[in-house]
């Protein structure tokens, strides 16, 4: 899931969807690194869930809108063309017109 977050901000058509995606990688990471230091004994504990495994409550709420928010930055991505004369970037394109 982490690495699909990173692909997302790669391939988001403005600077906004780059940095929601990248925001929510970032959140996702640290409660996860936090989680597991906590449980191996490496950090002290904390009150903070495992995202989208633990009960959390409200902190799962929060998770799920930051990854629909995601998913609706990578259904507009960008459409990169190779052709003969190099590469060119066309727009964007949501999945609907794909079809």
């Amino acid at each position: 899931m982490l690495i699909r977050l990173l692909r997302t901000a790669a391939v988001a058509p403005a600077r906004f969807g780059e940095l929601l995606a990248g925001g929510v990688f970032v959140m996702i990471l640290v409660q996860v690194v936090e989680n597991v230091g906590m449980n191996i004994g490496l950090l002290p504990i904390a009150g903070i869930p495992l995202p989208l495994i633990s009960y959390g409550g409200s902190a799962t709420v929060t998770t799920l809108a930051a990854l629909g928010l995601v998913q609706s930055v990578a259904l507009r991505r960008m459409v990169i063309a190779r052709g003969d004369g190099g590469i060119a970037v066309l727009g964007t394109i949501t999945r609907r017109a794909q079809a």
